[in-house]
């Protein structure tokens, strides 16, 4: 083998040998490639990846459940995995709850078993989990009250007195010691009556021990009227009218006529007109009952008699006279003009009815109110003063024989007043606004 001198005095390489330490550098440098290293270490990072993405995964259970129900009985509302809040009405003791969660690695409690109701009301809560997080289900049972409720004491007809509410309520489980109220639960009172002096409307109800409550009930009293009535009387001529105060009244007034005590059939109105001396009393009352009176009294004062004249002295006898010659013969008297025949009288009978009149040809009135019309029958003299009211339309606005107007509800009517003798009539248009 040649051998070759290198530049280098102090040594020669043989070329064989060269070859060799060549074809070792060459694999030393193969042994030391980063390439080599990224493998495993991707691998590794890999796994690693992987690891986590399953332990994730694993973490990641919906805490929802699946199915929720009450055994005989509604949820509201109903269910939805992600609605979390629920109410239940019912009227048992104890009712059966089941559930199921979506995923079989959650936990469930407070389901799948009997709740008892002992309340008005019980919160019951079913827990959901894994590891350490939760969702909670909350769901208010409420127990139907069974409180029956019985009131008594108020009045269908007018009245003038106190109305006194009574409540007989009767409860499966015993009732509250302030059990009763008449305001709708604002307050409550051991007795079960209350008195109401007024018009008004009240709201009952009843609760027992554990604070369950009975269903509202509403009472209206729109039947008192305490009005008590005072009467005035004028004269004019012949004619007595009556003057009412007040007015009006809620439950409406009628009267009566008297004379010496005795009832004067059919005189209902304000007005009347006497017939002679006496003592004239007219009663009014309310629908409601209270009364009131009021008597005018005429009498006539007769003229004094004259004191007859006394008796003249008798004059004393004078002398006879001599006799006279006779006297000549009288005439024959010529005889009388026949009379004439009279001529039938074109006056007006007065004491027939001519006509009648109203206070007010044309009102206006609200919703509710009352106003009353005053006939004045013509002439004065008529002997039959009675009149009758009629309305045309009395689901508008009503009239009573005393010519108290009520309006009732929206629109235009005509009160038309008609004398009972001869059928004399006037109106007067009611508008109700």
């Amino acid at each position: 083998m040649d051998k070759n001198l290198n530049t280098n005095d102090d040594y020669y390489i043989d070329d064989e040998y060269n070859e060799d330490v060549e074809f070792d550098v060459e694999k030393e440098k193969k042994t030391f490639d980063p390439k080599v290293f990224l493998i495993p270490v991707g691998a590794l990072v890999a796994i690693i990846l992987l690891v986590v993405m399953i332990r994730a995964i694993s973490n990641n259970v919906p805490l929802l459940l699946s199915d929720l129900y009450i055994e005989g009985e509604n949820l509201d509302p109903k269910f939805s995995a992600k609605t979390y809040n629920y109410t239940v009405e019912t009227d048992s003791d104890s009712v059966y709850l089941g559930c199921k969660a979506k995923s079989k690695k959650a936990k469930v409690e407070g389901c799948n078993k009997d709740i008892e109701i002992d309340s008005g009301e019980k919160k019951h809560q079913i827990t959901v989990s894994f590891k350490k997080k939760k969702q909670v289900y909350n769901i208010n049972f409420i127990k139907e009250t069974n409180i029956t409720v019985d009131v008594m004491g108020n009045v269908d007809g007018w009245t003038n007195q106190d109305v006194t509410l009574s409540i007989n309520a009767v409860s499966d489980i015993p009732l509250h010691s302030e059990a009763y109220s008449f305001d709708g639960g604002e307050t409550w009172q051991k007795e079960n009556t209350k008195t109401f002096s007024e018009n008004t409307e009240v709201e009952i109800v009843v609760r027992d021990e554990n604070g369950n409550m009975s269903e509202k009930q509403e009472v209206v009293i729109d039947k008192i009227d305490k009005t008590a009535p005072s009467i005035e009387i004028s004269k004019d001529g012949t004619m007595l009218t009556a003057t009412i105060t007040p007015v009006s009244t809620d439950s409406e007034y009628t009267c009566q006529w008297y004379k010496n005590n005795s009832i004067l059939e059919g005189e209902t109105s304000l007005v009347y007109k006497t017939t002679g001396d006496g003592t004239y009393k007219i009663v009014v009352k309310t629908g409601a009952g209270a009364t009131a009176e009021k008597t005018y009294v005429i009498k006539t004062e007769k003229p004094k008699p004259k004191p007859s004249p006394s008796p003249s002295p008798k004059p004393s006898p004078s002398p006879k006279p001599s006799p006279s010659p006779k006297p000549s013969p009288k005439p024959s008297p010529s005889p009388k003009p026949k009379p004439k025949p009279n001529k039938p009288s074109t006056k007006t009978d007065p004491s027939k009815v001519t006509g009648v009149r109203l206070s007010e040809t044309n009102i206006t009135m609200r919703l509710g109110s009352m106003t009353l019309l005053e006939a004045t029958v013509a002439p004065y003299t008529a002997t039959n003063q009675s009149v009758e009211w009629i309305s045309s339309n009395p689901s508008i606005a009503s009239v009573s024989q005393t010519g108290q107007v009520r309006a009732h509800s929206r629109g235009t009517v005509t009160i038309t007043v008609r004398t009972k003798d001869g059928g004399k009539t006037a109106t007067c248009k009611v508008t109700v606004s």
